[in-house]
């Protein structure tokens, strides 16, 4: 399943493209944990980013979990989120996939979770 999931994109597997080579080293970066935190620059370059924290809160370590934890970030994903479902829900009004009241009861069920 995890490879199924790594190699999820268009190319054949006798080529490369740099654009799927990217985007699988960034899947098997999350999956290790291994994504550019300021705490993973230290290990290479400690003593320009040794007293540096979140750029966002500027509280605590930047981390792998602190980045998707940080309450900074959270506002912002909540903000995104709700700007995607608010356009997913005007395309499927529009395409006729559902109605005004499909769409105000789906909203309801999505805030109350």
């Amino acid at each position: 399943m995890t490879f199924a999931i790594l190699n999820n994109n268009n190319v054949k597997s006798t080529e490369t493209d740099f654009t799927s080579t990217k985007k699988k080293s960034f899947k098997i970066k999350l999956l290790l944990e291994e994504i550019s935190t300021v705490e993973q620059v230290k290990k290479s370059v400690y003593g320009l980013y040794k007293n540096m924290l979140c750029p966002l809160c500027n509280q605590e370590k930047e981390t792998f979990n602190h980045v998707w934890t940080c309450l900074d970030i959270y506002y912002i994903m909540e903000g995104i989120i709700t700007d995607i479902k608010d356009k997913l829900e005007r395309l499927l009004i529009e395409k006729g996939h559902i109605n005004k009241k499909q769409s105000i009861q789906y909203s309801m069920k999505l805030t109350l979770r």
